[in-house]
């Protein structure tokens, strides 16, 4: 695929299945990451953690809702 198609056919992903990916996979999507440019070439300042705990992973997403003012709200009831 050359590169123009490939932009073109670029998506965001803003749910996921909750399928482990495989070890390939994650070999792959590692290996793409550590090939993208970085700001002003520091490489070696770059740290990428994979993190396989849903447990973990909840409570990651839970504090990134809070700090970017996104919270999950409970669900309230109302008569009319």
């Amino acid at each position: 695929m050359n590169t123009m198609k490939a932009l073109l056919r670029r998506k965001s992903v803003r749910t996921y299945t909750g399928v482990p990916v495989t070890d390939d996979q994650r070999a792959q999507l590692l290996k793409a990451a550590y090939a993208s440019p970085v700001a002003m070439g520091q490489y070696d300042s770059i740290v990428m953690t994979v993190v396989e705990k849903p447990e973990l992973l909840a409570q990651i997403d839970a504090a990134a809702a809070k700090q970017f003012g996104r919270e999950k709200k409970c669900c309230t009831v109302r008569r009319c």
